[in-house]
């Protein structure tokens, strides 16, 4: 019930005109391209007419890509497009055959453009993730009110369909996956409360790619990761303060460790990227120091 009153109500929404493709999460989707069909994260050849479903061919990079040696890199994390490129792929060759397919007749009276046509895919794809979303938060109201699924699932279904998820719930942002899985971790945490190294690196993992979606998600994921790190190193809150309690070895707390830092080893070079520019523009005139600053 869960998933189905989340899919079809959400579904109406795009049913006519949004801006679910608009602003940055069209950037996004040019990322994702590059991706998909270059393998890279040189979009020098993905903006343009090159790309002619997403923003109709005609976005440019603007402030959303610099030039570094001869290519042109996106400044958004590439954490999104990183999971959403094998689905990407599909999608924008399959838009592509249905707008092709489709006559001019069928396309105006329904006033549709192929870019459109691929918008509403991309848009049913982050319902599916909104639905997930849905059934997480309807798995833990249950569990934390047994014998009330009723109850459980329409409050979830409630606070899917309710701001600020619903306006986010068919547009190519970071919001939602992130929401996903941080709801993820905590659920991991919760059911885990002695967690073996297998489940801490799990949850590292989880909390090393919410920075990699977006690095906003910093303190979300500290707060994900902070309860795990306590407990691996033998700490437990109590009445009367934190105490020891059944010490493990400390070296246990490095599994959680790796596995928070395995999947944010390209943001360091990102950084170091970003100070050199720094540098150089600090040496710059006084507008140059300003502009770094």
């Amino acid at each position: 019930m869960v998933a189905a009153a989340t899919a079809v109500w959400l579904a109406t929404l795009i049913s006519h005109g949004h801006h679910g493709g608009d602003g940055d999460a069209a950037h996004y989707l040019i990322i994702t391209h590059s991706l998909a069909f270059d393998g890279d994260l040189d979009l020098t050849n993905d903006y343009g007419p090159g790309t002619h479903l997403v923003f109709e061919g005609t976005l440019e990079p603007g402030s959303h890509a610099h030039v570094r040696e001869s290519a042109l890199r996106p400044v958004h994390d590439v954490g999104l497009p990183l999971i959403a490129a094998p689905f990407f792929r599909v999608t924008y060759e399959l838009a592509d055959r249905l707008a092709t397919s489709l006559s001019p007749e069928v396309m105006r009276r329904t006033k549709m453009t192929p870019s459109i046509v691929f918008r509403h895919f991309v848009s049913l794809q982050m319902i599916a993730v909104a639905v997930v979303l849905g059934l997480w938060l309807f798995a833990l109201f249950n569990e934390s009110c047994p014998g009330h699924e009723r109850t459980a699932a329409f409050v979830a279904v409630v606070a899917v369909l309710s701001p600020p998820i619903l306006p986010l719930a068919f547009s190519f942002f970071t919001e939602l996956p992130s929401a996903v899985v941080a709801l993820g971790a905590c659920q991991i945490i919760r059911r885990h409360p002695r967690p073996r190294p297998v489940i801490a690196f799990a949850v590292g993992a989880l909390a090393s790619f919410l920075i990699l979606l977006h690095i906003r998600n910093v303190g979300l994921a500290a707060a994900r990761v902070a309860p795990l790190a306590i407990r691996r190193t033998g700490v437990a809150y109590r009445a009367g303060g934190w105490n020891p309690d059944a010490a493990r070895d400390p070296r246990d707390v490095h599994v959680l460790d790796v596995g928070t830092l395995a999947l944010d080893a390209p943001r360091p070079s990102r950084w170091c990227v970003r100070s050199v520019d720094l540098r150089r523009a600090c040496r710059g005139d006084a507008s140059s120091r300003w502009t770094a600053v």
